[in-house]
């Protein structure tokens, strides 16, 4: 039996491989096998930066580990980057349409209508 004591934070408390073995905040503690290897451990809470415990479980005992908490600009980073939902952009308004310009008339002779043009066939 082995129960870590992280000061009133409740911690996962994971294996080597990553697995999962229970929580600091059971009053049991953790079953680990009794043996003369060492295990290593990690303690992960909210908030606080993840601690490693190197114990030797040959007999029952209690390890205490500070869990020391994370500076306020990662924890907020985690957080955020954890809960951040894509970013909508507005579309850009339309342009203006101008209207089309209108037809200019055309142009009034500057010559009296009688005048026979040479070019014209």
């Amino acid at each position: 039996m082995v129960r870590i004591d992280t000061a009133g934070v409740a911690a996962e408390v994971l294996d080597e491989g990553g697995a999962v073995l229970g929580n600091t905040s059971d009053p049991h503690g953790l079953q680990l096998p009794r043996g003369e290897a060492e295990r290593q451990l990690r303690l992960r809470a909210e908030g606080r930066a993840e601690a490693q415990v190197k114990l030797v479980p040959s007999e029952d005992r209690t390890v205490a580990v500070t869990l020391d908490p994370l500076p306020h600009g990662k924890q907020a980073a985690r957080k955020t980057a954890a809960s951040k939902k894509p970013e909508v952009k507005p579309e850009p308004a339309p342009s203006p349409v101008e209207p089309a310009p209108k037809p200019k008339p055309e142009p009034k002779p500057s010559t009296s209508p009688d005048l026979i043009s040479p070019f014209k066939k």
